[in-house]
């Protein structure tokens, strides 16, 4: 009732709004306050709903039926054929030939021979003859020469030397000293606190240095000589007998062998061929066709129909119901606070 209430008072609002404008003036607001109402409101929500529905399944369903097969059937039949044969015929002609008779005749030739001949030529060779003579030559020594050089050498040397090192000494002395100790009284049997006289040690460490000798090694730069043989190269001279060849000519004779030609006649044998023609017999063989004709066995296949019953599987559609859950949008109702302006006229 209060949301219908407000809802006229906003109509109003909104209709004085509506006629102020229209007469040109606006009118004053009134005095509005806000107050607090609780309305309710659809709200659209997703539930979760299970509901039944017709579902088709396959169903596997066992199924007999008769069908006609074709067997092979073996069948033997004779059969007959025609076959060709060819055998061999022995058969004889007269062939003329022609044959060559070998005829020996004695007929005169002309050969050539080469007969050899010796000859004697001339001819001019070079000749080389050799000529001594004495000719001055320069030669090389190396002369040895004693030569003395100076060097500097190191020298190592041991030098004593003085040296100090630190010792600490205690010089300390035996003291008679009160140390205090727990002892019993005799009277009243208990641990009194006393002090007893005892000798201590009273350490006293002194520092001094003591001397010592050591050698060190110490170098130092000598001059000496020494004498080194070098050989200096010396020219001298010497003379030797050189051998020169000069070329001469010379006249010799000498023998050549050569060879002439000689036409020769002779008798020599000839073989002739004459041809001749004769005749003979001969024998040959021919291949002469026969027909012949032979029975053979043939196996043949023949379809017979049979009847068979077989099993097959098939597939039938059944109706079955399920419970599926369903997405489903419902509007519930909610309470919502909100501030609305009640105005006062």
């Amino acid at each position: 009732m209060r949301n219908v209430c407000l809802s006229l008072a906003a109509l109003a609002l909104m209709a004085a709004g509506a006629r102020a404008d229209h007469d040109g003036c606006q009118p004053c607001p009134p005095a509005c306050q806000y107050q607090e109402v609780e309305c309710t409101v659809m709200v659209p929500e997703m539930v979760t709903e299970k509901r039944k529905c017709q579902v088709t399944e396959w169903k596997e369903e066992q199924r007999e039926r008769k069908v006609t097969c074709y067997e092979q059937v073996e069948k033997v039949e004779k059969r007959t054929c025609e076959y060709t044969v060819y055998e061999m015929e022995k058969r004889t002609r007269e062939e003329k030939f022609t044959v060559c008779k070998p005829v020996m005749k004695e007929v005169e030739q002309e050969y050539c021979v080469l007969v050899p001949v010796v000859e004697k030529r001339k001819a001019v060779r070079n000749v080389c003859k050799p000529v001594w003579k004495d000719v001055e030559q320069e030669y090389c020594v190396m002369v040895p020469h004693v030569e003395k050089h100076k060097a500097t050498r190191t020298i190592c040397e041991t030098v004593p030397v003085k040296k100090t090192y630190k010792v600490c000494e205690d010089q300390g002395q035996w003291q008679c000293q009160a140390v205090p100790s727990v002892c019993c009284d005799p009277c009243t049997c208990c641990l009194v606190a006393c002090q007893s006289m005892q000798m201590v040690w009273v350490p006293k460490i002194v520092e001094r240095e003591c001397e010592y000798t050591c050698y060190e090694a110490k170098t130092r730069d000598e001059e000496y000589e020494y004498e080194v043989t070098v050989c200096k190269p010396e020219m001298r001279k010497r003379t030797v007998k050189v051998c020169e060849w000069v070329t001469e000519a010379q006249e010799y004779e000498y023998e050549v062998t050569v060879c002439k030609q000689e036409v020769r006649k002779q008798m020599v044998q000839v073989c002739e061929y004459v041809e001749e023609e004769q005749t003979r017999t001969v024998e040959f063989c021919v291949c002469v066709p026969k027909t012949m004709t032979r029975e053979y066995e043939v196996t043949v296949c023949e379809c017979v129909p049979v009847e068979k019953t077989e099993t097959y599987t098939v597939c039938v559609p059944v109706t079955v119901e399920k419970e599926i859950e369903v997405q489903v949008c419902k509007m519930v109702e909610k309470t919502v606070k909100q501030c609305v302006p009640v105005c006062c006229y």
